[in-house]
Order: C-alpha cells, then sequence, then structure tokens
C-alpha cells in the first residue's frame, strides 16, 4: 500500500511539474494555425485547397484546436489538450498495475522538455504519438493486444511512419491475440479516418490526402539524415559542392536521386531482416518479452531514412528513458542499462544542438561543428541500436 501512495504522488508530481513548465512556456505553432484556418475556410467554401501534409485527423485536431467553442487561443487550446492525454495515459497505465512506469512517463516527458527543447516537445503535435506508442507498448505488456492495436492504428493516423511497428507487434504477440492485434490496428486507422470524416468532412480529407500524398513523393534526402551527414562531411573534407534547397517546405540536398533510393531500400531490407530474426529468436524467449521490438524498428528508420526531422525523436527518446530507468532499476549490476540511458540522453542534447542551435549554420556550411555534431548525432542512433539488439539478444538467451 505504501508503495501504491509512493508512486501516485511521483506520478502526480511529475505530471503537477510537466504542467507548470508547459503553461509557462511561450511557444509558436503557425504552421498548424494555417492548417486549421484552412480547415475552416475550406468548410465555409472560401477555398477548395487544404495543403496539409499531415494525415486528417491531425488536420481535424488543427482546426479543432482553432475553432474550439470556448474561444480559447490555439496555443492554450493545444496545451490543454496535451496535459488532458498525458493525465489520461498516465492514469490508464497506473490503474492497469504499472504504477512505476505511471510515473516514469511523466518525469522522462518533463526530462525532454530540457533535452530536446521547447519547439519540440511542446510546439509540435509530436509527444501524441509517443504518448500513444507509449500505451501501445502498455497495452502489449498487460495483455490487452486489442487496444495496443487500437493505440498503433491511431499513432500512425497522425504520423505514418509508426505503421511499421505492426508486424513487430503482430509477431511478439501470443499466436491467439494475432487477431486481435490486426482488428485493433484496423479500428485505430478507421477511426483515423471516421472522426475527420465527421469533424471536417469529405471534402476536407480527400483535399488532405490529395496534397499529402503529393507532398511526400517529392521528399529526398532531407539535411539532417544520416545520409546527408555522410555527404556533408565528405564535402567539408574533399571540398565538393552541395547544393541544399527547400524543397517540399524541408531543407534537402538535391542531386543525389539514387541515394535517395539506396536510402529507401536499406531501410525497407533492415526492417525484414529485423523482422525475420525476432521471428527466429521468438520461440526461446521467455514469457516476459522485451519491448525493445518496439524501439529497434523506429530508430533503425530514424538511422537510414533518407527523410529525418527533429521532431522524429520526440517518438522514441521519452519511451527509451522510461526503458532505460527500468533496466537501472531491474539490473543495476549489468554494464549495458548504465550505457542505454547515457547514450539517450547525448542524442537528445545533440538533437536540440542541431535543432535549433547549430541549424542555420549547417544549411549555410558557415561551421564545420555543425557537420561534426550532425554525423555524431546520427552514429549515437547507430548505437543505442547495437546496445538495444545486444540486450535483447541477452534476454532472449536468458
Amino acid at each position: 500500500m505504501q508503495r501504491v501512495f509512493i508512486a501516485g504522488f511521483l506520478t502526480a508530481l511529475f505530471i503537477g511539474a510537466f504542467a507548470v513548465v508547459t503553461m509557462q512556456t511561450r511557444i509558436t505553432m503557425g504552421p498548424f494555425v494555417r492548417i486549421g484556418m484552412q480547415v475552416r475556410d475550406l468548410k465555409s467554401g472560401t477555398i477548395a485547397e487544404l495543403r496539409s501534409e499531415y494525415p486528417p485527423l491531425a488536420s481535424a485536431l488543427f482546426y479543432i484546436f482553432q475553432e474550439n467553442p470556448f474561444r480559447v487561443s490555439f496555443n492554450n487550446t493545444w496545451k490543454g489538450f496535451l496535459l488532458l492525454t498525458i493525465v489520461l495515459s498516465c492514469l490508464w497505465t497506473f490503474l492497469t498495475g504499472s504504477r512505476r512506469k505511471a510515473a516514469l512517463l511523466p518525469a522522462a516527458l518533463l526530462l525532454c522538455i530540457p533535452l530536446l527543447g521547447n519547439e519540440l516537445m511542446l510546439a509540435r503535435y509530436d509527444i501524441l504519438i509517443a504518448l500513444l506508442l507509449f500505451l501501445t507498448w502498455q497495452s502489449w505488456e498487460r495483455n490487452r493486444h486489442f487496444l495496443a492495436g487500437v493505440s498503433l492504428g491511431l499513432s500512425a493516423s497522425l504520423k505514418i511512419v509508426p505503421i511499421l511497428v505492426l508486424p513487430f507487434l503482430w509477431l511478439q504477440s501470443p499466436n491467439d491475440k494475432r487477431s486481435g492485434v490486426l482488428l485493433g490496428c484496423i479500428g485505430g486507422l478507421f477511426l483515423g479516418i471516421a472522426i475527420p470524416l465527421l469533424i471536417i468532412g469529405p471534402q476536407a480529407v480527400v483535399a488532405n490526402v490529395s496534397y499529402m500524398l503529393s507532398y511526400h513523393e517529392v521528399r529526398g534526402i532531407q539535411v539532417e539524415s544520416s545520409w546527408a551527414g555522410a555527404l556533408l562531411l565528405w564535402s567539408a573534407i574533399s571540398g565538393t559542392i552541395l547544393t541544399i534547397d527547400s524543397t517540399a517546405q524541408a531543407y534537402e540536398i538535391t542531386g543525389h536521386p539514387i541515394l535517395a533510393i539506396i536510402a529507401s531500400v536499406t531501410t525497407v531490407a533492415g526492417l525484414i531482416f529485423l523482422f525475420f530474426r525476432n521471428k527466429s529468436e521468438k520461440q526461446n524467449m521467455r514469457s516476459a518479452f522485451d519491448p525493445s521490438f518496439l524501439f529497434l524498428p523506429l530508430l533503425w528508420v530514424l538511422f537510414t531514412t533518407p527523410v529525418l526531422s527533429p521532431q522524429y525523436f520526440v517518438w522514441i527518446i521519452p519511451l527509451l528513458l522510461v526503458y532505460d530507468a527500468e533496466q537501472l532499476l531491474n539490473n543495476p549490476r549489468r554494464i549495458l542499462p548504465w550505457l542505454l540511458p547515457g547514450l539517450t540522453i547525448v542524442t537528445a542534447a545533440l538533437t536540440h544542438w542541431i535543432y535549433p542551435v547549430l541549424y542555420d549554420d549547417l544549411l549555410h556550411f558557415r561551421s564545420f561543428l555543425a557537420v561534426i555534431v550532425l554525423n555524431l548525432r546520427n552514429l549515437c542512433i547507430a548505437g543505442l541500436i547495437a546496445i538495444l539488439y545486444l540486450n535483447k539478444k541477452i534476454i532472449t538467451r536468458g
């Protein structure tokens, strides 16, 4: 009973601290405000095009934040919604028995504000994907596989990339629960379309999907990716000329279409390898499966994708910090649990250093330090993959 009280107190304390910091932090959410206003104008017939590169569920949320009936500003409505989702996530986690994780989650989110920066943590909506992936993880651990699928489907309805976790979630589930995972994910994806249809209407949804597809099909080598980091380093050493241009509202290195294809093939090949590796190891794993099946695919995508934005790290860093803390508490005498949190924190800090501190220098080739920091951060991602993979092999051997 005393442990329950302490866990509840710490959970409330960290949520309260996160709320205070969030409400006192000034943020700018201009692109999301623009989309919310465009949805409003589209519904009123003022315009005929919705220029939103995000899925319809995200656009529907922006519209609600912009046109809420309480006449509260977009930023304050977003902050209130964010705090509500964190409270509900922690409450559900606490009530299902994961009391330690219920306290660790808001603590990790609070720590990520200085680590990743206010702009990434509070002025982007990617923290919602982190919360939904956390609920996917916790639902799976508590044998609520249908809810795990629903959470994953909703996360993919806000940003498409998390759907890549589905094959691994399905594989790691018991045979009699796999249909529940698939049905849950389909249900989450259905909600991700049904909710926007009800809120912003079919015309806006169709316009949104059309623009989103056209936007993403022209993406190339984004300047923060591992591939861009290697090109920038080679350019700095050899003196070769690179061209960085603003393409699809993002900064990309132009003139390397084949490299973008190689990067995409590498990403897919690595995911296939991880899937079949997990499949071959599953029969030897103990009943308490290691949740690295959730982290490894996402980290591999971050390391190899040609398209990498700094806010993507918000999906994974808070979850890794929760996982790191649990590993330390459970295995304080092993080396790997000590390496993992250190490397996680360094990865987050370097990401913040790159964006926004060194970002302008990186774009205009004004600082070799920016190139070094970028490549160090990307090497840290590779290090996290290696440590998690080794840790997973140790757990598999039991």
